[in-house]
């Protein structure tokens, strides 16, 4: 009675943290409403040794700490993951599309076959990329593709290629954006003081070029990291608060306090950074 009080609470821990049972138990199966362990034993219930061992808690453990990995979209390849994450299998007796699951019967397009193991692990490698999970788990049913496990349309091919590179893009560029966007704390906010300070005109350009200066001379992690004219404009009105404006002179940008902004604009050409200053 105790090995299967242990077995019931292992089996639950399963469900409680929403991991797929292995070997495809069905808890309602096991239990007559007496519960799992009671009803085991009134049946007679027998086990392997190895069957049990797919449900201890270093196995959950590890299907939990897996489960984490993929949840921080830092997927490695890898021919055996999310196989029993994900509902999703090949039928072995019929040649079938591993992207759509259309049968070679019921398909006016061609089917083919993977003819290498690398064909096999690129379909499984933009599976990963593109987050198709369902297509993932298919591949992984498919042991070895030079068997003949899998098929696919040339168009379902493509397309699954073309949506991993669109993600892999789209996640490049957002990474890239978020980097422009980021600014040396104490540089910046040294920067709003000055510029606050002196209550003056000052040209957009000057203010970029003090903001590298301080970096080299503060030895900023930040060095060398791409300043967009733009963004770095609206990241220090933002800063400087509802008061402060910019204005165009020509080809040259100023920022300016409101109240202001007349006579320093007129004198902005004559206003120059200096390193003493700064």
């Amino acid at each position: 009675m105790l090995h299967n009080q242990t077995l019931e609470d292992e089996l639950k821990a399963f469900v409680d943290n929403g991991i797929p049972l292995p070997l495809g138990v069905n808890l309602q199966c096991l239990d007559d409403g007496s519960g799992i362990a009671s009803t085991m034993l009134k049946n007679e219930a027998k086990y392997h040794n190895g069957c049990r061992g797919h449900f201890r808690s270093h196995n959950l453990q590890r299907a939990v700490e897996k489960r984490s990995t993929e949840d921080s979209d830092d997927v490695a390849f890898s021919p055996k993951k999310t196989r029993t994450s994900f509902s999703a299998s090949l039928d072995r007796k019929n040649i079938q599309c591993v992207c759509c699951e259309m049968f070679q019967k019921d398909s006016d397009e061609p089917i083919h076959r993977a003819s290498s193991q690398n064909c096999s692990r690129n379909l499984c490698k933009w599976a990963v990329e593109s987050k198709n999970w369902v297509v993932h788990a298919r591949l992984n049913t498919a042991i070895d593709a030079e068997a003949g496990d899998v098929h696919y349309h040339i168009s379902c091919y493509t397309k699954l290629k073309n949506e991993a590179r669109a993600a892999v893009n789209k996640s490049s560029n957002a990474e890239t954006n978020y980097a422009r966007q980021q600014y040396d704390p104490l540089v910046f906010a040294q920067l709003v003081a000055f510029v606050q300070f002196n209550n003056s005109a000052f040209k957009l350009a000057d203010l970029r070029k003090l903001y590298d200066r301080r970096l080299v001379q503060l030895d900023s992690d930040w060095i060398g990291s791409y300043v967009h004219p733009t963004r770095f404009k609206e990241h220090l009105l933002q800063k400087l608060g509802p008061d402060w404006s910019d204005y165009t002179e020509g080809r040259d940008i100023y920022i300016s306090h409101k109240k202001t902004v007349g006579a320093a604009v007129a004198q902005a050409s004559r206003i120059h950074v200096s390193d003493d200053e700064a």
